[in-house]
């Protein structure tokens, strides 16, 4: 669902504001263009936070159900994993919440929305570290009863490394410099976004329709070009963390499958009280 809020954000973007694609803060401050960048500009914004409203009963259902499983599993550490498992859930809704509502306009909502990425990614890493300490409490003695046992914890342990490290590299280009100067005052509820102050972006998409690509740089206070370039660490981080859960299920040890609770309701008239 997340990929989808993704995939229809983009093509809002692409159908209402194509230059917003190069034009904007992001590739400003990265010189790439971020997968951010669809669900940035108007009015993909309140498509994406309307679909994101879909997303979030079932991320918290399935963090609950986790939880649960863990409550009542033999293995240890359960008020760790569940605080992971709902901890985890719950920072990554409100920190994506947090970069959905405050667009990247100025300078300090470029800070507010890049954090509220880098701690979307937080919470995703927190969930997988519950998820790794099931595998480990649970399932570590059948390490050798077979190949997919090691391809989940694998994956797991990968995604949760990836995750990681893109909130520090994040965090890092955050301090790399100071982005004032940089940062355009961006009026984004016009069609086109109307833009002030910044660096300078110059562009505009090449080809034809269906295939057509935007071509852009950065003109420097010097005077020096930079080209906006396709974002290697956004993109793979994007392609794994859609990837790692497909793998995941499919090979996760049938120990780790809870199979469900169930709720009988009984009418109150019928208690002893």
């Amino acid at each position: 669902m997340l990929f989808g809020m993704l995939g229809l954000a983009w093509v809002v973007t692409l159908l209402a504001q194509p230059t917003f694609v190069f034009d904007n803060n992001i590739t400003r401050m990265f010189k790439s263009y971020n997968v951010c960048i669809g669900f940035d500009s108007w009015p993909a914004r309140p498509v994406a936070a309307a679909v994101f409203t879909l997303c979030v009963p079932v991320v918290c259902l399935t963090a609950a159900l986790h939880a649960f499983k863990a409550h009542h599993d033999e293995g240890g550490l359960k008020l760790i994993r569940k605080g992971c498992l709902m901890a985890g859930a719950g920072v990554g809704n409100a920190a994506l919440t947090i970069a959905l509502a405050v667009p990247p306009d100025d300078y300090l909502k470029c800070m507010i929305h890049t954090l509220g990425f880098a701690f979307t990614l937080f919470g995703q890493g927190i969930f997988k570290i519950g998820l790794i300490l099931e595998y480990w409490l649970l399932c570590k003695k059948h390490w050798d009863a077979g190949m997919w046992n090691r391809v989940y914890f694998a994956t797991l342990v990968s995604h949760a490394w990836v995750l990681v490290m893109a909130v520090c590299f994040l965090i890092y280009l955050l301090q790399l410099k100071d982005y004032h100067p940089i940062v355009a005052r961006i009026q984004g509820d016009r069609i086109p976004a109307v833009t002030e102050g910044g660096v300078q972006v110059v562009g505009a998409w090449e080809g034809s329709f269906p295939f057509t690509w935007p071509v852009a740089h950065l003109v420097e206070p010097d005077g020096s070009t930079v080209p906006i370039t396709a974002d290697g660490t956004g993109n793979f981080l994007m392609c794994w963390t859609f990837l790692a859960p497909i793998i995941e299920v499919l090979t996760v040890p049938r120990k780790l499958l809870a199979p469900g609770a169930s709720i009988s309701y009984v009418p109150m008239r019928n208690l002893d009280v």
